[in-house]
């Protein structure tokens, strides 16, 4: 069985990954990376550029490049070298992919993605294991990773059925056509607007989403509780802070610290958190302890749902304990296509992408994009043009098929 996750929004860390590459006219030709357990910050990239030359199998016009990073250990000081030696071919340098005997796992974080390899070890399914992973990164990659926002789920079985699920956010039943403007017809910035605030949140779905594909799809070898667990462990106990969500959460402080509760877990009030710092976020594993004990359902009509309503109450939000309890999860028929001989199974609509990637791939499919040579003139203007077209049926005909005809495909 496979499955693809997509989620939208509104560990402790025992292998570091230093990488260093040479680039050769602006194209990454050649990646050499090291894995250790001492080093504490999280990342160190050293780019090499050199002023020309082809590739044919090896790096024939590039000068040797020495390489020294110091990164600091607990132990001292970690001296690295990488000599980039002429003639050496890039596949015997590439980095060595991960692999697996039986099933694999991939996500944004390594937390989240063991989250999912343990479900598989137990004997769930690619469904269990993602519900696992989507709960997890709700915690450990919250830019993205939620459970108050939404999501679309692709299934396909063995016997090569396929299941598509529309999680997405609904908007709430206060909501009308002219919410994000002012009297004067102008578009509303700031809190209030269509980006940001409590006006901007639509009805969580992923919950919903998550209960449907579980009891439908999951395996019923495990329980849902074993599949929260995970996330609501990592949400009290806390992770290590990786050096790309310190900075995030710097970069995003604006934001951020016009609202009490984000500015207390993701800036520490103001005294920011730093690369290897335990963050912990214990209202939101109050949350799941609940999910987990009484059911996806607690979210809509338990005490998460009074506390979401409360508070948008007293912030003029517009979701309702109504709006929560009326959320429903839809099962919509999947998008399915070809390309060069290969079926693709996508996401149909209210989902753009899928639509969008089978028009391109369709108008790429006449044409023999691999003598155009790779990024060359020719390659980008055809990519271009095929995603100009889609992209203007886009605008012109997407909508939510539950409110409007959409020309796609069966």
């Amino acid at each position: 069985m496979s499955i693809s996750v997509n989620h939208s929004m509104h560990e402790l860390y025992k292998k570091t990954r230093l990488t260093s590459r040479l680039s050769l006219r602006s194209e990454t030709i050649l990646e050499l990376k090291v894995v250790t357990t001492e080093i504490r910050s999280s990342h160190c990239e050293t780019v090499c550029e050199t002023p020309g030359g082809g590739l044919t199998g090896g790096l024939k016009s590039a000068k040797v490049q020495l390489m020294k990073n110091k990164i600091r250990t607990g132990a001292g000081w970690l001296l690295i070298v990488c000599v980039l030696l002429l003639n050496v071919p890039v596949a015997g340098l590439a980095p060595e992919p991960a692999r697996g005997k039986n099933a694999m796992v991939a996500s944004q974080h390594e937390l989240a993605s063991k989250a999912g390899v343990d479900v598989l070890k137990k004997g769930g399914n690619a469904v269990d294991a993602a519900i696992a992973v989507g709960l997890a990164l709700a915690v450990v990659y919250p830019e993205a990773g939620n459970i108050g926002g939404g999501g679309f789920m692709v299934i396909r079985k063995p016997d090569g059925k396929a299941f598509a699920i529309d999680y997405r956010e609904m908007a709430p039943a206060a909501a009308h056509r002219d919410i994000f403007v002012d009297k004067e017809g102008k578009l509303i910035s700031g809190e209030g607007g269509s980006t940001v605030g409590y006006r901007a949140s639509g009805v969580p779905g992923t919950m919903a989403g998550f209960d449907l594909a579980f009891k439908k799809h999951g395996s019923g070898k495990v329980k849902w509780g074993e599949l929260v667990e995970p996330a609501r462990r990592l949400a009290v106990d806390g992770y290590v802070l990786s050096y790309r969500l310190a900075v995030l959460f710097y970069a995003y402080r604006e934001q951020l610290a016009k609202y009490p509760d984000s500015n207390r877990i993701f800036l520490n009030n103001g005294k920011y958190l730093d690369e290897g710092d335990i963050l912990k976020q214990p209202e939101l594993g109050a949350t799941l302890a609940r999910i987990q004990k009484q059911g996806a359902t607690e979210f809509y009509t338990g005490e998460t749902a009074r506390l979401i309503a409360a508070d948008m109450k007293a912030n003029n939000g517009l979701i309702t304990l109504e709006d929560l309890k009326n959320y429903v999860a839809k099962e919509r028929e999947p998008l399915r296509g070809t390309y060069r001989g290969h079926e693709i199974i996508t996401m149909p609509p209210p989902s753009s992408g899928g639509l969008v990637m089978l028009q391109v791939l369709n108008m790429l499919e006449p044409h023999d994009v691999k003598s155009f040579g790779h990024n060359s003139a020719a390659m980008v203007h055809l990519l271009t043009e095929a995603s100009r077209r889609a992209f203007a049926d886009r605008a012109e005909y997407m909508a939510d098929p539950d409110f409007a005809d959409v020309p796609a495909p069966s």
